[in-house]
């Protein structure tokens, strides 16, 4: 799917709270706009995604934007089986979660691939303190660097 829009969400809910679950399924998402989430919501107050056996690709450009969040609240994120790649510039960008709440990410035998530009380096490094990888792989890069530790193993 690709989108274009001011303010929104790729699959999820603009204002309400998002509970998503996606499996045996391959997902692409093409966003670009001002402010959104590929996956999850903008203004609701919490983001519950689950994914299962499914490959993701979030290609996203926008001025404050994460790819699978709660833009502002918190975010929870579960990985089973998983291949998903989030390649992503712009001024304000995330990879998971939101601005303000930490997230909490727990991936299993999945294999990660990020690619950030974005002005907020720090912030988007942090959710990375509260990820959990088991039995995966997981590839961070920000601004052309690589962030070396993930979290918890």
């Amino acid at each position: 799917m690709e989108f274009s829009l001011a303010k929104g969400t790729g699959l999820g809910s603009l204002s309400s709270n998002s509970d998503i679950s996606i499996s045996r399924s391959s997902v692409k998402l093409y966003v670009s706009g001002f402010e959104f989430v590929g996956i999850g919501t903008v203004n609701g107050d919490y983001t519950k995604v689950i994914f299962s056996d499914t490959n993701i690709l979030i290609n996203m450009r926008g001025q404050r934007c994460s790819a699978i969040a709660a833009l502002d609240v918190s975010t929870t994120i579960h990985t089973e089986r998983v291949g998903q790649r989030v390649i992503a510039g712009g001024d304000k960008v995330l990879w998971f979660g939101g601005f303000i709440k930490e997230s909490d990410i727990d991936l299993y035998d999945t294999d990660t691939n990020v690619r950030l530009e974005t002005s907020v380096s720090e912030l988007a490094g942090a959710a990375v303190k509260n990820t959990k990888l088991t039995s995966g792989r997981f590839r961070l890069s920000i601004n052309g660097e690589e962030v070396e530790n993930i979290g918890s193993v």
